[in-house]
């Protein structure tokens, strides 16, 4: 008997299809995320907390989540990436392992 998942054809589509789920979920929820911080002025995200005047954390938070949601765009066909594009640098930025 072996020891953890049997390898079939039955486990990689299940394993494929959840991998493309999961992606697509994600990025709706960018796009989602996107849609309500654009919504937002500086003003109001100064207001929750963040310094814009001395750390830039507004200006950071909206560059990086806008080249998040480029990135929703481009898997969804809706722009194109004239070059490439390295989505990495920001998407570190916002998660502190740049």
């Amino acid at each position: 008997m072996a020891v953890g998942i049997a390898l079939s054809k039955q486990s990689m589509d299940a394993d494929a299809a959840s991998l493309i789920l999961g992606l697509r979920e994600a990025l709706d929820s960018i796009g989602r995320y996107q849609r309500r911080l654009t919504t937002l002025t500086t003003a109001d995200l100064t207001a929750l907390g963040y310094d814009e005047a001395v750390k830039g954390e507004v200006s950071l938070l909206k560059s990086a989540m806008g080249d998040m949601d480029l990135l929703r765009q481009v898997f969804y066909g809706l722009a194109p990436v004239a070059s490439a594009t390295d989505f990495r640098r920001f998407a570190g930025l916002l998660t502190g392992t740049s």
